[in-house]
C-alpha cells in the first residue's frame, strides 16, 4: 500500500526533500550527520538519485546496523540471538526506531565497556 500512498500524495519530491532537510537541520545545526540504519547504503543511493541536496549533507561515514548484526552473528552468536526482532513493515519511522533499538541492544549487551580492575 505504500506505493499507492506515494502516488496519491500532494507532496512533490522537492518538497519532501526540503521538509526532511529542515527537520534534520533543526536537530543537528551545523554538524555533519551520519547516515545510519539497516542496509542504509541502498537508502543513500536512493537519496543521491532523487534527493541530492539531502544526500549531500551526510558524512562519508555510514553506520550500517546490518553489517554490525552480521558481525555479531559470527562473533557473538549466542548474544545475537536475543537481539530485538524487526516487524519488517518498511515504514520509515518504524525502521528508524527498530534500527536504534537493535543498535542499542548491541551496545548494551555486546559492546559493553569493561570495568577497570
Amino acid at each position: 500500500g505504500l506505493k499507492e500512498k506515494v502516488l496519491q500524495s500532494d507532496i512533490s519530491e522537492n518538497d519532501a526533500e526540503k521538509q526532511v532537510l529542515d527537520f534534520i537541520r533543526k536537530y543537528i545545526g551545523s554538524a555533519t550527520p551520519l547516515i545510519a540504519g539497516n542496509s542504509v547504503y541502498m537508502d543513500l543511493l536512493f537519496l543521491k538519485k532523487y534527493m541530492p541536496h539531502l544526500a549531500a549533507i551526510f558524512s562519508h561515514v555510514i553506520v550500517d546496523v546490518s553489517s554490525i548484526s552480521a558481525l555479531c552473528s559470527r562473533w557473538f552468536p549466542k548474544e545475537r540471538k536475543h537481539a530485538p526482532r524487526k516487524e519488517k513493515n518498511h515504514r520509515a519511522m518504524d525502521d528508524i526506531r527498530e534500527s536504534i533499538k537493535e543498535l542499542q541492544y548491541y551496545k548494551e549487551n555486546i559492546f559493553k565497556s569493561r570495568k577497570s580492575k
